[in-house]
């Protein structure tokens, strides 16, 4: 019952309605023939995985125009591998140091200034895309002339097996920005940023915050806040790889950011007057996005380690978030696992943690 990943349940019964989809959405200017594409992919200690994210973009039916690799310093043979992998593959490829190790958000700001493509997608380098990811992206972003395009999610186990495609089907060709930001706090669309096609003349410099974990939802919140137009596509673009010891799925320091994240949405929201228009919404990313995703890690590394520091406290903090308005949006949005879920962490932090323990 508690053991949810970081985002609810995507039967179509537990998605909020949406209202004025593309309706009012202006279109962009239309994307040349001649429009370029550049992958971000930073590389930090993934020597097992960054030959297959390299040779999955040379596999595209569309090839990227540049790949820029990005060396965030860990000290490993990871680049190596990157580079060895673009060689054999024939790729054009970009390099860029860091100075120092600085964390994924700087690393792709780094790789962003270096890119010279019409278009960006930032790939992590233990995730792949699927052979015809860049033509789909590209071709939905064409058709609905958009400010950018985001396609879907596949999970993949360590082992390689397949899991099912993490978000529902859109069913629309097309939202507006502000009708995608509304999704991604109820995970109707996801934030990884490896799913969307980028006009690079849209994106600021700094587009990812540094020195933060969990960098891909508040850019890409705010990116959606900023355009008029996203054109979606249902096929789903990202092989997205479940690492146990990723840093969404670990428990430490970096959890706190969590709730940076969600006190930087929620000013998003204020600055924008959405904080009552949208107060269901806000309540459901309250209850998934953080209360069920500090719980689950946190009680999850309890069970590792009984002696880990800091999980006492990540757990009170994500109950005082289960508050009746949170309860009461799970509810009328039929969103009943997650409704469980934080009934029994509120209620029972030792019964969340044995039925955790099991699952």
């Amino acid at each position: 019952m508690p053991d949810q990943p970081a985002g609810p349940s995507t039967d179509p019964a537990t998605v909020l309605p949406f209202t004025g989809g593309a309706g009012g959405a202006t279109r962009h200017d239309e994307v040349p023939g001649t429009a370029t594409i550049s992958v971000v992919v930073p590389v930090y200690r993934v020597e097992r995985f960054v030959g297959d994210c390299v040779r999955s973009l040379a596999a595209q039916t569309r090839r990227p125009d540049q790949v820029v690799l990005v060396d965030d310093r860990g000290g490993d043979a990871s680049m190596d591998v990157a580079l060895a992998a673009a060689r054999a593959c024939g790729l054009p490829v970009t390099v860029v140091t860091c100075p120092s190790n600085g964390g994924i958000g700087r690393a792709r700001n780094l790789g962003l200034q270096a890119a010279t493509g019409d278009l960006v997608l930032f790939l992590d380098s233990d995730d792949t895309l699927v052979p015809d990811a860049l033509t789909e992206l590209l071709a939905a972003l064409r058709r609905e002339q958009a400010d950018f395009a985001s396609g879907r999610t596949v999970e993949v186990l360590p082992d390689g097996t397949e899991l099912d495609v993490m978000e529902p089907a859109a069913g629309v060709p097309a939202v507006s920005g502000a009708e995608f930001a509304r999704g991604l706090l109820v995970n109707r669309f996801r934030a990884h940023s490896a799913t969307k096609l980028f006009r690079r003349s849209a994106l600021p410099e700094d587009l990812f915050d540094v020195d933060r974990a969990y960098e891909d939802f508040l850019p890409n919140f705010r990116q959606a806040m900023e355009s008029s137009r996203v054109a979606l596509t249902d096929r789903a673009v990202l092989r997205y790889r479940v690492n146990p010891a990723s840093v969404s799925r670990s428990f430490g320091r970096h959890t706190e950011d969590l709730f940076a994240v969600s006190r930087d949405v929620r000013t998003e929201l204020a600055d924008r007057d959405l904080l009552t228009r949208w107060s269901r919404e806000w309540s459901v990313y309250q209850a998934v996005n953080l209360a069920i995703a500090v719980g689950n890690t946190a009680v999850r590394a309890r069970h590792l380690d009984p002696a880990v520091t800091g999980t006492d406290t990540a757990i009170a903090a994500a109950r005082a978030l289960v508050r009746p308005a949170v309860l009461r949006a799970l509810a009328a949005d039929r969103r009943w696992r997650d409704l469980a879920a934080c009934v029994v962490l509120k209620v029972s932090p030792r019964l969340y943690s044995s039925i955790l323990r099991f699952r």
